[in-house]
């Protein structure tokens, strides 16, 4: 929840979705061991930026929001496309399609470790 409110409050905050008659889409994945919240807003010229509070010498009260999402999230990421950007959050374990498969598993490859010569 905390990671939802960060990521919807920054859409408002720093987005075109922050004007009259703007827009977020907010989207929720969950799989047996973990859920993906994305939040999907109308674009800002201005990118993400992750600040770590640990690194000024002034606590800040407002800056801190993507930092927190990502310390929290085992993967935090976004993309820009024709509707906007996307921010994503990643919490608990991975689904299998985000790590890669073990050698061999592949097509093409072998399973067998290369003999000495």
């Amino acid at each position: 929840v905390l990671v939802l409110s960060e990521l919807f409050t920054n859409a408002i905050l720093h987005s075109d979705s922050g004007k009259p008659g703007g827009l977020v889409i907010v989207q929720i994945t969950r799989w047996l061991l973990g859920v993906r919240i994305a939040v999907t807003d109308q674009g800002s010229h201005n990118l993400p930026v992750i600040r770590n509070p640990g690194a000024c010498s002034d606590l800040a009260e407002s800056g801190n929001g993507l930092y927190l999402a990502a310390q929290l999230a085992g993967c935090l990421d976004w993309h820009n496309d024709a509707s906007g950007r996307t921010i994503a959050a990643m919490l608990g374990k991975l689904p299998p399609e985000h790590h890669p498969p073990p050698p061999g598993t592949r097509p093409g490859e072998s399973s067998r470790l290369p003999q000495p010569a």
